[in-house]
Order: structure tokens, then C-alpha cells, then sequence
């Protein structure tokens, strides 16, 4: 029986999820990303299986919403999952899945992180030669951010997300998502990519609920 990709059940977890991810043994598959053995409090973990991030990239690609909306803060070449009929489903693994992973590490992420208030999750597309081939330094409006990288590394050249405060470049193999949180400490951005295409599932999570129940205020 083919798992329905667009239909969140036992099949497509089954399917398409990293064995790992579906654990609570955070302490044996989540690891930290560091410099010069300094931990930089970014973490990587295998998420999917390669199916998964061939999947997702063949709807994004067919269905070819690239560029159509983007952030108001920055220009960027997304899809955004909801216009590809994704977004209920993947929301669905975040809060089943990412957010007490999340927990687990960070512990003191302020709001209640369970409720998981709003996501924005889309996938961010880096040609080279193109006016999106990379994304200058920003900070994420989000608790914490997660990205799944879609592709193998040897598929581009170039890319990357470069973390300046931390001096780090984070590059992870096909279907491991990494974890930062969205504050200022953590400024980064995408490195050109100079040929090949690189593909990034990326998923602001915000919770931050004020004490009567209501949402902060976003940015501006």
C-alpha cells in the first residue's frame, strides 16, 4: 500500500520518518554543533528518510508557487507549504515530534510551547545565478527554528547557513534537520550557492503566549 503523503497516519510515519525521530532517546541521536569544540547551541538530528525529501521536492516543483509570496523582512525564493497542501500534515509532525524534542533541549523556551501557537513553514529554493542564490544575514521572528536539509550536499556547491556570532557554517546531510533558537544571538543566513540547487524545509515555531492567553504582538 503507497502512504498518501498528504494524509498524516501510521503509513506515513512509517514511510517517511527517520526511525530516531520517532524515539524519545533524544541523548542518543540529537547532537550539537560545534566550533573549535565550543557548542554553538544549534543541534542536528536525522528527521526523514530520502523518500520523503524527493517527494516534497517533486510537489513543490510541479506545482511551481516559487517566489509567488514572500517574507516582508526579506525577498526570498519559497514555497510555502500551504499552497502546496502541505502544511496541515507537517504542523502535525512538528507538534508531535519537533516541539518536545525542543523541550527536551532548551528547557526554559519561554510560553507554552506545547499549545505550539503558529508555524510558518516553507521551502526555501537556492539556485545559482539567480537573484536567490543566497539570503543575506537575518534573525527569525520565532521561538526556535528548525530546517530539514532536502537534498545531498554533494547536489550544489556552495551554500550553507553561516551563523557569524557563532563562526560557523551548518551543511547536514539529506533528510537531518537542525534546531536553533530565534533570537539575536542567532543571526544567519544562506552562503551563495554557485551551482546545483539547494533545497531547505524551514519551519518558524512560535508559542510565546502572554499570562491572559493571548498572542503577542509580532514584530514589526
Amino acid at each position: 500500500m503507497k502512504p498518501n503523503i498528504f494524509k498524516y497516519d501510521k503509513l506515513w510515519k512509517d514511510t517517511y520518518l527517520h526511525p530516531d525521530i520517532r524515539s524519545d532517546e533524544y541523548d542518543l541521536f540529537v547532537d550539537e554543533i560545534t566550533t573549535n569544540g565550543i557548542g554553538r547551541d544549534i543541534y542536528w538530528f536525522p528527521a526523514f528518510k530520502p523518500e520523503f525529501c524527493d517527494k516534497i521536492k517533486h510537489i513543490a516543483n510541479t506545482q511551481d508557487h516559487w517566489g509567488k509570496v514572500g517574507h516582508s523582512q526579506y525577498r526570498t525564493y519559497d514555497t510555502w507549504l500551504e499552497s502546496i497542501g502541505l502544511n496541515d500534515v507537517y504542523n502535525k509532525f512538528l507538534k508531535e515530534y519537533i516541539v518536545p524534542l525542543a523541550m527536551n533541549i532548551y528547557g526554559g523556551i519561554s510560553g507554552e510551547m506545547d499549545l505550539m501557537t503558529e508555524t510558518e513553514n516553507f521551502i526555501a529554493k537556492y539556485p545559482p545565478n539567480h537573484d536567490h542564490s543566497l539570503l543575506p544575514c537575518h534573525v527569525d521572528d520565532s521561538e526556535f527554528t528548525v530546517q530539514v536539509c532536502l537534498n545531498n550536499n554533494d547536489d550544489y556547491i556552495g551554500g550553507g547557513t553561516w551563523f557569524p556570532k557563532q563562526r560557523t557554517l551548518v551543511k547536514v546531510p539529506k533528510g537531518y534537520m537542525t534546531m536553533h533558537p530565534g533570537s539575536l544571538g542567532f543571526r544567519h543566513g544562506a552562503r551563495r550557492v554557485l551551482s546545483g540547487t539547494r533545497y531547505q524545509l524551514v519551519s518558524f515555531i512560535k508559542g510565546d503566549d502572554d499570562d491572559d492567553g493571548s498572542k503577542k504582538e509580532e514584530n514589526a
